[in-house]
């Protein structure tokens, strides 16, 4: 397989917002996610020392999702994370992590507004019945 296929079998997978991607930060003990912007340093360095921030930083542009960002991130040159809702609301894929024991009972809104409780056993039967996961860890 060609890096340009398995470049193209990732983005299949992992769909998501093609305009923009957050980007991890960190800073001392401090770290975080942030869109991925691109913008002159020295004009943003200017703006910082008058008592701007970046986000109310006007000259900036959001980074979109380029072949090149994913591969720097597939290195470890970068770490990215994905956008998973689109501009209609809807999303291509769902992730749960329901590796804690005291996790038992999930908060919902299903697609026709309604919401409740379910616990993780039935979560995962409805996730199975429908078809949405097929395969997961520890099950």
């Amino acid at each position: 397989m060609t890096n340009q296929e398995k470049l193209s079998l990732y983005t299949s997978i992992f769909r998501g917002r093609t305009d923009v991607y957050p980007r991890r930060w960190e800073k001392g003990d401090k770290s975080g996610w942030t869109p991925a912007y691109s913008f002159d340093w020295n004009d943003f360095n200017a703006h910082r020392a008058r008592g701007g921030t970046m986000k109310d930083f006007g000259d900036k542009t959001l980074c979109p999702v380029t072949d090149d960002v994913i591969l720097n991130h597939l290195l470890g040159k970068e770490t990215i994370g994905i956008y998973p809702i689109f501009a209609d609301n809807t999303s291509y894929f769902i992730v749960a992590d329901f590796d804690e024991g005291n996790w038992k009972w999930y908060k919902f809104k299903d697609k026709d507004c309604k919401s409740g409780y379910m616990r993780e056993e039935d979560l995962i039967e409805q996730l199975v019945d429908k078809n949405i996961i097929t395969d997961f860890a520890g099950f």
